[in-house]
């Protein structure tokens, strides 16, 4: 029988300003569900954390000690059932990764190349965060990405003054470019199905909110296929991919 997987992406843990936190008990509640299909292998990809900073000289705020907690149970979870964790990192997580790569490595299981090109293949699928297409839909980004680093710069700056300050109060991401966000998921969304079709490819990924589903025969005759696993944040819908190496695969969600 083949191997039974399954993906999910985008939860930025420990996040704090313009998107939600995400509740551990999603992370608890997704490794139940795999575990009720008979996943042997769950894949993380990407965006996972929230650019925390785990070095040893570093502290820790309460945060960030709850996203190890998360994960060491997570990964407790996954290990009696059978189930391998892995991780491709993303452009939010990707420094997080390195920086605590030991720790990742010794608790999660599988820790996967770093960088904005980097993918797997899993049977006929390739798994990547889907950052790698950012770059071609830069126009579309530009208010947002300005917008997102105010965010991210006020939001930490007031958890250090006063920590009870409410974080969705100074939200420029919120004010500004809600359109401009939508433009910028819809438009990487868009290229990397191009890209899946013109090369016959079956990409799952996250990255862009959005969960989705699309394929079918490009002009070769060849099979493509986009998979997007959506997000856990920003209140999305809880949902995640489910795959075999025999190249099926659907979304599960909400």
């Amino acid at each position: 029988m083949t191997a039974l997987h399954a993906a999910f992406s985008d939860l930025h843990c420990g996040n704090r300003g313009y998107r939600d936190r995400s509740e551990p008990g999603l992370l608890f509640r997704l490794v139940d569900d795999v575990t009720a299909c008979g996943v042997t292998d769950l894949w993380a990809l990407g965006d996972i954390f929230e650019r925390m900073k785990f070095s040893a000289n570093a502290i820790m705020n309460d945060r960030e000690r709850l996203n190890l907690t998360t994960w060491r149970i997570v990964a407790g979870r996954c290990n009696r059932a059978g189930i391998t964790l892995h991780l491709l990192p993303g452009n939010h997580d990707e420094n997080a990764v390195a920086e605590f790569l030991p720790w990742l490595t010794n608790t999660i299981g599988f820790v996967h190349p770093i960088g904005h090109d980097a993918t797997v293949t899993v049977g006929p699928f390739t798994l990547m965060h889907g950052d790698c297409f950012d770059a071609a839909c830069a126009e579309a980004s530009k208010v947002h990405e300005v917008a997102q680093a105010a965010t991210w710069i006020a939001a930490n700056t007031i958890e250090r003054v006063m920590p009870w300050f409410p974080e969705k109060v100074f939200n420029p991401v919120a004010w500004f470019s809600p359109a401009a966000n939508a433009t910028r998921a819809g438009a990487i969304g868009e290229l990397a199905k191009a890209y899946a079709k013109q090369g016959g490819l079956r990409i799952v990924c996250g990255h862009t909110h959005q969960h989705d589903i699309e394929g079918g025969l490009n002009d070769d005759g060849k099979y493509w296929q986009y998979v997007n696993c959506g997000a856990m944040s920003d209140g999305a819908p809880y949902s995640w991919c489910l795959f075999d190496e025999q190249g099926h695969a659907q979304l599960v969600r909400e």
